[in-house]
Parts: structure tokens; sequence; C-alpha cells
């Protein structure tokens, strides 16, 4: 019988940390959500509108509990909902009302922004165009390479908007400090927890410090071919999704295109190795590719999968890959991994003890009273 990933029972030899008599991730996932209480589960939808878009609960199972949407109003406005944990949408707000006043890039207008009980809302206008990843497919070679100079001139514009320092609300869907100032300070901050080993600390300062100088401008951070619209005549009409956006060093908008692309030679290019080719930086790009992918091994290294085999496996490998980055002896003592926070997940895996059946206690089941 085929299973779907919710639903095939997991090894014998294994249990979910926090729900030990479940046997599959539907029960884990389930029995996680018992007796918790939203005050919105999901944002309210009229039968007048339509939902474009929209991601569920990474917790729950189907879409019960929504977490983003993107929703056509029966005015032709389009209203945007995330579920609140640090401000994202006021944020975007504010860098789509900067790049309205400040220059000529395609961007939506903000028609309102408001909170709900646990939700921020967008109203923005509707651009006309299709995504580029639904065009894509029917454009010749020059009109790709005509939307992507298009794109690349539109950052220019952006890239004049400057910060004394680093303002933004996450950096890869993370929630980012204020104050930090330059470079040098944003990846000592990327690789903090890191840097009390000597050999991580030397490498990333020596990579870094030369990069002090540079200007924190404005960075969309996601130029994705679905935050591209094109109209019927083949140019851009709008770029969208702001909200991952902010001040970041100049090389940052390049870094998160890079990280897209394959090393793999294609005939044709992808959409990102065009991007990629117009916006490398003409110096620093070696150092700041070297340190994202000794960030990369390192995030594979300690913070791993949700089973006992997956965190196994990228343990290991994680490791040999720093070592080989930092040029040490692949004996070299790994870092410790903190999993504390990933245990929490409903879907954490342990392996059984043979005189241990992990049964679930009184304690585990009263929930009636805790939120989310």
């Amino acid at each position: 019988m085929a299973y779907s990933f919710y639903d095939e029972p997991i090894s014998s030899n294994q249990y979910f940390a926090n729900a030990p008599n479940a046997r599959t991730r539907r029960e884990a996932a389930e029995f996680f959500w018992k007796g918790k209480v939203l005050a919105e589960p999901r944002p309210p939808v009229d039968s007048s509108e339509s939902v474009l878009h929209q991601i569920a609960h990474p917790y729950c199972p189907d879409d019960s509990i929504i977490n983003r949407q993107v929703v056509l109003q029966s005015d032709n406005r389009i209203r945007k909902s995330v579920r609140f944990r640090f401000p994202i949408l006021s944020f975007e707000k504010e860098l789509l009302d900067i790049l309205r006043a400040n220059t000529s890039v395609p961007v939506p207008r903000v028609y309102n922004y408001y909170r709900s009980a646990e939700f921020e809302h967008l109203i923005l206008e509707k651009i006309p165009g299709v995504t580029l990843q639904e065009a894509w497919p029917t454009l010749k070679v020059h009109e790709r390479q005509k939307i992507a100079d298009q794109v690349v001139a539109f950052l220019g514009e952006i890239r004049k908007l400057h910060s004394p320092h680093i303002k933004a609300t996450q950096v890869l869907r993370e929630p980012l400090r204020s104050g930090i100032s330059d470079a040098l300070e944003f990846n000592r901050e990327r690789f903090r927890g890191f840097l009390d080993n000597n050999h991580i600390s030397a490498y990333v300062t020596t990579r870094t410090d030369g990069l002090r100088s540079l200007p924190n401008v404005l960075t969309h951070c996601d130029l994705d071919w679905s935050n591209i619209l094109i109209t019927d005549d083949k140019n851009v009409s709008g770029i969208i999704d702001w909200e991952c956006s902010g001040y970041f060093p100049s090389y940052w908008e390049w870094l998160s295109i890079k990280k897209f692309t394959s090393p793999v030679k294609r005939t044709d290019e992808t959409w990102f190795q065009m991007l990629e080719r117009r916006t490398r930086p003409s110096s620093d790009a070696q150092e700041v590719w070297q340190l994202e992918q000794l960030h990369r091994a390192l995030e594979k290294h300690t913070q791993s999968g949700l089973a006992p085999e997956d965190r196994q496996e990228s343990r290991a490998t994680g490791w040999t890959e720093v070592c080989k980055i930092l040029e040490l002896d692949s004996s070299e003592p790994a870092l410790a991994g903190d999993y504390a926070e990933l245990a929490k997940h409903p879907l954490w895996l342990e392996v059984r003890s043979d005189n241990n059946t992990h049964p679930i206690d009184s304690t585990q089941e009263d929930t009636s009273s805790e939120t989310v």
C-alpha cells in the first residue's frame, strides 16, 4: 500500500518524542494541536473573493490552519495576510512607500495596513500582467534577456537608496536584530553561535574585514520569477513581494540570487543564472561566496533532520564540508549540536530503547488551556 508522507507508519524502533504513542506523522500532528486554541486559525475569506496563494502552518497536515495567504478581493485589490511573528508587512509597507516616492520601479500601491487578532494584513494594488514563471516557456531567448536587463536596471535605482546601518525585520525568514552597522557585524551576527571556534572566527573575520566600507543598499532578496510580472509586450510591469527586503551590504542581492544557481551546465540559461551574471560584484564575490558556503555547511552540521538517521547523515556530511572549507584535518572535533528548539517539533523522532515503550502520561494529555 502506498502511504502519504503524513500517513506512512514510522519504523517500529522509533517514536515521536512529543507524542510517543503516535505511529504516523498525522497522529503526532493531531496530538500537538489537541486542546490548543487559535484566535484565528486562518484569515477570513469572503465568498466573493478568490484565494490566489496560501501556505499552511508547518505543523498542520492539511489546510485547516493557515500561516500565509494572498487573496484577490471583490474590488480587484490584493489582500496579503501573514501570521504575526514579527512586523513583516508593516516594514514591507514602509519600503513600498519609499520606492514609489523615490524611484520608477513598478511596485504596488499600498491602500491599507491593519492587524487582526493573529495576522498582519496589507491591501495592495493589483498590478497587471502575468508572472515570469508562467510566461517563461513561451519566451524567446532575446525576450528573456530583455526582461533580465530591465529588472537589473530597476535594481540600479533601488540600490541608490542607502541606510547608515543594516535595516530589515528578517534575513532568510528569521528575525534580525537592530543595531547592526556593517558587513562585518552582519556576518558575525549570522555566524553567532559558531564563533567560539577559533578556526571559524578567523575565517569569518579575514573575509569580512575588508567589506566594512560597503554601503548598505535597499535589496529585494527574493527575485524569484514568481515575483516578476510582465505584460503581453514582454516588458516588466511589476516587482512584487518585498517582505524579505531591507537595507543590506551591497553584495547581498547578488548572493541571494547566486544561492539558486545550479553548477550544472545547461544549453540555456535559467532565470537566476541570467540575473547572477548581470549582478555579480566586480570585487569581493569570491570572499562572500566562500562565507556563504561555510554558513550552509555549518547549518547542515548543526541544524539537521527530524529523524535520527537524517541527523546522523547531516552531521557527518556537514562537518566534512566544514573541514574542507576551513582546510582542517577530518579528525578535528566536531561542533556540538544544539537541538533544544528543533526537538519541540511535533514530528521529532528518537530511537526507541528496548526497555521503554514511552507511554503517554496524563500530563502530556492535559493541554486544554494551552495556546499557540
